[in-house]
């Protein structure tokens, strides 16, 4: 656990610095506040780092929590949508919010090359989407090849 006991007490010394502030409305307890503020954070900003460096330094002895650590830090995104089409009306249907993908991505594909050797159309979806992922996958990095 990167929280030790003296970022604990710096954060839970700022929160009652805070309230002091909010009570008394005074330019004095705002200064004191906002020092304190300024501690807790590089504290637990120096702490996360020693946390990570002591994960990174054990990983030939303890590569569970490493990769545990690594996976919470992941920001994945299970689901996508609902999205907004040309008309301004939201769409939550999978089918639909697929067809609105592949008709993005053709935009995309006239401006600029696509990432893949073969342009995608609407056999590319399936019934049961199965592909679905993919197309996600194709869209994010058009997307961004489409914004450099």
């Amino acid at each position: 656990m990167w929280m030790t006991r003296n970022v604990l007490r710096r954060v839970k010394r700022k929160h009652n610095l805070w309230n002091k502030w909010k009570e008394s409305n005074n330019e004095i307890a705002y200064l004191k506040y906002k020092r304190q503020a300024n501690k807790a954070s590089k504290a637990v900003r120096l702490a996360k780092k020693e946390f990570e460096r002591q994960i990174a330094k054990n990983i030939k002895k303890d590569s569970k929590s490493f990769f545990a650590y690594a996976r919470s830090k992941s920001r994945v995104k299970n689901a996508v949508g609902p999205l907004m089409n040309d008309k301004g009306s939201l769409v939550s249907t999978d089918r639909e919010m697929g067809d609105l993908l592949i008709h993005f991505l053709h935009l995309c594909s006239r401006k600029k090359t696509l990432i893949t050797s073969r342009p995608l159309n609407s056999s590319f979806m399936d019934t049961n989407m199965n592909n679905y992922a993919l197309l996600i996958l194709h869209l994010i990095l058009l997307d961004v090849k489409c914004r450099s």
